[in-house]
This record gives C-alpha cells, sequence and structure tokens, in this order.
C-alpha cells in the first residue's frame, strides 16, 4: 500500500509539474504570439504606416483620400461623420491593411498619431472607420508633438511642428503639452507651395526645341497634374543664410550676390527651368515680417519668451558664452525628421499594457460612441475618467 501511495503521490507530483510546464509554455507562448500594433501617423499630406516597435515606417503614403474627406466633413456640416466621409476612410484604412501591412485589421490594435489640432469630427470618422466598420480591437490617440520626444529621451522640449496646413511650436514640460504657451500660424507647406507658383509664373522658363519661352496655360495643367510643384519643394528649395535671406527680401533678384545653380525639370517633351533665384527665395516665406502670421522665428522667440530662464551658479558666465554658440541639433540621417512622430508612437506602441488601458475600446465605442479628447483630462484628470488608470 506505501508503494502504491508512493507511486500515485509521485504521479501526482510529476502531472502538477508536467501542468506547471504546460502553463508556463503556454504564458511564452502567448507573449511571443502577441501581435504588435499598427502605427499610423495621419497628416494633411502623407501617412506613416507600420508596426509598434520598429523603428522604420513600412511606407510613407500620400493622403489624398483624407483631404477629400476633409472637405466632405466641411460640406456636411454637422457634428456627425458624414456617409461620404467615412466610405472613404473605411477604403483608405482597408487599402493600408491590405496593401501595406498584410494583416487582418481586426487583428490588431491601432495607435494612432495625430496633431493636437486635428477636428473631433475627424477623429470620430476614423473611430466610426476602424471600431465601427473594420472591426479593430482598439485605437489610442496620441498627439504627435509628444511623441517626437520618446525617441530623445527627453521630458523637455519645444516642438516646432511645420506641417502641411500650419505650423506649431508647443513646449513639452514633463512629458505634458504646454497648450497655455503654444504659438501657430498658417504658414505651412501649402503656403511654400503657393509662392513657388508665384516665382514660377513670374521667373520660371520651358525649354523647347526651338528656344525658351515663358510658361503658358498647357504647360500650368501639365505642371499640376505632374505635382511638379511638390517636387520642386521636396528636391530643389533650401533655406539661405541670414544675411542672404536679408538681402532677398529687401531688394529681390537685385540682392547683389553670387547667383545660385538654375536646374531643369522634365515637362512633357519640354523642360521647366527652375532659376536659382526661386530655389533661395522661395523657403522665406517661413521668415518674413510683418504678414498676418507670425514666422517661425517669431513664433519660436514668442514661446521662449514666456518661459523663465534662470542661470545661477560659479560656471553661469561660461555657461552664457557658451549659449552664443548653440545651433539647433542637426540628424545626422536626413530622412529621420520626417517620421520623428510616427517613431515616438511605434515606441509608446510597444507598451502593449499601457495601449490596453489607454485605448477606447470596440465594445465601448459602439455602446457610447465618445472619443476622449484632451478637454476629458482637464476635467476628470484621467481618460474618459476610467478609474483603472489611477496607478
Amino acid at each position: 500500500m506505501s508503494a502504491i501511495r508512493s507511486t500515485s503521490s509521485a504521479s501526482r507530483r510529476s502531472l502538477s509539474s508536467l501542468a506547471t510546464c504546460t502553463s508556463l509554455s503556454q504564458a511564452i507562448n502567448s507573449i511571443d504570439n502577441s501581435k504588435p500594433a499598427v502605427v499610423l501617423d495621419l497628416g494633411r499630406k502623407l501617412v506613416k504606416v507600420g508596426y509598434a516597435g520598429e523603428f522604420v515606417p513600412r511606407a510613407i503614403i500620400k493622403s489624398q483620400l483624407l483631404e477629400s474627406i476633409y472637405e466632405c466633413d466641411d460640406e456636411h456640416n454637422s457634428p456627425q461623420a458624414s456617409p461620404a466621409g467615412l466610405s472613404v476612410m473605411v477604403k483608405f484604412f482597408r487599402n493600408i491593411f491590405n496593401s501595406y501591412l498584410l494583416t487582418m485589421p481586426r487583428e490588431r490594435r491601432v495607435v494612432i498619431v495625430e496633431s493636437v489640432l486635428t477636428p473631433t469630427q475627424f477623429r470620430e470618422t476614423v473611430c466610426e472607420a476602424l471600431l465601427g466598420v473594420l472591426n479593430v480591437p482598439s485605437i489610442l490617440f496620441i498627439p504627435s508633438q509628444l511623441c517626437v520626444t520618446f525617441p530623445f529621451n527627453t521630458e523637455y522640449a519645444l516642438v516646432v511642428d511645420v506641417g502641411y496646413q500650419e505650423t506649431v511650436a508647443l513646449p513639452i514640460a514633463d512629458s505634458v503639452t504646454m497648450l497655455s504657451s503654444w504659438e501657430i500660424s498658417s504658414i505651412g507647406a501649402r503656403r511654400l507651395e503657393s509662392r513657388v507658383r508665384d516665382l514660377l509664373k513670374e521667373h520660371g522658363r520651358v525649354e523647347t526645341v526651338n528656344g525658351v519661352r515663358e510658361i503658358n496655360n498647357d504647360d500650368w495643367k501639365l505642371i499640376e497634374e505632374s505635382n511638379i510643384v511638390e517636387d520642386i519643394c521636396v528636391r530643389f528649395l533650401f533655406c539661405c543664410p541670414l544675411e542672404r535671406g536679408q538681402a532677398i527680401q529687401a531688394r529681390g533678384t537685385e540682392h547683389g550676390m553670387p547667383a545660385v545653380k538654375s536646374v531643369k525639370v522634365p515637362l512633357g517633351a519640354d523642360f521647366l527651368i527652375i532659376p536659382g533665384f526661386i530655389r533661395e527665395a522661395a523657403c522665406e516665406v517661413y521668415f518674413e515680417r510683418g504678414n498676418d502670421d507670425p514666422s517661425v522665428a517669431q513664433m519660436v522667440h514668442s514661446v521662449v519668451e514666456r518661459e523663465e530662464i534662470a542661470d545661477i551658479g560659479k560656471s553661469t558666465p561660461s555657461k552664457q558664452k557658451q549659449c552664443e554658440s548653440i545651433r539647433f541639433y542637426r540628424f545626422p540621417n536626413q530622412s529621420l525628421e520626417l517620421y520623428l512622430g510616427w517613431l515616438g508612437g511605434s515606441m509608446f506602441g510597444s507598451l502593449q499594457d499601457a495601449v490596453r488601458l489607454r485605448s477606447v475600446s470596440r465594445e465601448v465605442w459602439l455602446e457610447e460612441h465618445v472619443v476622449p479628447d484632451w478637454t476629458d483630462y482637464v476635467q476628470h484628470g484621467l481618460p474618459c475618467g476610467r478609474p483603472e488608470l489611477e496607478r
């Protein structure tokens, strides 16, 4: 009997250890099989697409469809998402999941990197498209201006976000967006493209087999269809030094400094000649004074002027001398600044517990149809007043 008891107890112990090993292996497998969230940086002109935990987006695509959604919502003039805008949004996201991410929407949480100026109606359209139609488990919205601080591991920064519609200068303190000290200007990439068009009408030329002539209406139609203005802004424009920029603003083409080399761009069977003056003068739209909108330099100065900076201690004289030679940090990889917001969202999205607790789940959306805004954080101190986030 004792032998039988020992055998049975040994078998129970072995089964217990086997069960422990099995549960442990299942836990490990569940961790290994957990699928990273999808990270989408929704810009007015470009959309960055990828997975959480990665350092580079899978794709950077144009977002003409999103532009049409803004137009549909403006015409709809209702707090609810317009049917046309919702249909376009669903088509846009379905194309991203099927063509670029190669995954099913219902299998992935989604992290949306957005601007603090994103309209609530647009955010509700995003939620209805992803949660209501595509059955995504949850969505988390993160301000892009805050995301850019994550890759630098800093809690304090002055973020100057030069977008397509506007430029935002927003200070970050203790990982909190200081909305009481921000500055905004309508000077953005759209204003830059408009300036390039004006300069091309005045100084641009077309080189044909028979010689050089001015740009006509047929040329402009081809320029707009081929997005040549956008190509010029990306490839050929640059900012001048301070002295040269001031001379260009004051005297135009008669600034009296060495000329910049012109470039040629294919335009059908001809070539579009872009004078060097256009290449260096277009970016002055960001630094011109006297307009209704503040320049980028004025925005930065206005934000810094509101903050209290105290420099004390024995090494103060040396620090003051050092401040005279401080320059902006320049990225060794020039393309990194194009997707810094997405990279910060990817880093935050890799924290699965944080994403799970702070996301808007599909069940909550179908029940309430409410997207938490930053005002909810101010009013409740918590996202949507959820007590589980108190810790």
